[in-house]
């Protein structure tokens, strides 16, 4: 292994690691803007099926559909995430935050604060980067 083929693993990490923290931001910023609360209650989910295009793998997600009053509307809408599970049941309460500008954007309290993506992709990264070191330390 020469020193560029070396350096190939240390440019992926730092492809990934870039697009993992730009991940997390843009997740950051989306959940920031949502800054007023109200008492709201699940009523069923919206589930989305995705296929890879490598090997046709099915990912099944849920987001889950809720009722609230903001106190000029009662609205109805599906959730900014997705899980790969329901994490609510039917009829179950939960604070609900919303955007004031756009009050149909909102996320239920105490979702994740690391998105799952970025979290992946972070890892992903750091993988890629020790092994581009350990690569960089075998040739020397």
């Amino acid at each position: 292994m020469d020193f560029y083929e070396a350096q190939a693993p240390l440019i992926m990490a730092g492809i990934f690691i870039f697009v993992g923290v730009l991940s997390q931001l843009l997740y950051l910023s989306r959940k920031k803007s949502c800054t007023d609360w109200v008492d709201g209650v699940v009523i069923g989910y919206d589930k989305k099926v995705s296929y890879s295009d490598e090997d046709s793998a099915k990912t099944t997600s849920y987001s889950p559909i809720c009722r609230y009053d903001t106190g000029m509307n009662t609205l109805t809408s599906t959730g900014i995430y997705s899980f790969k599970r329901r994490k609510y049941k039917a009829g179950q309460s939960v604070t609900i935050f919303y955007d004031p500008n756009n009050v149909e954007k909102f996320y239920v309290a105490g979702e994740a604060p690391v998105s799952t993506f970025a979290a992946f992709m972070l890892l992903i990264g750091v993988v890629l980067l020790a092994v581009g070191i350990a690569a960089g330390l075998y040739i020397i």
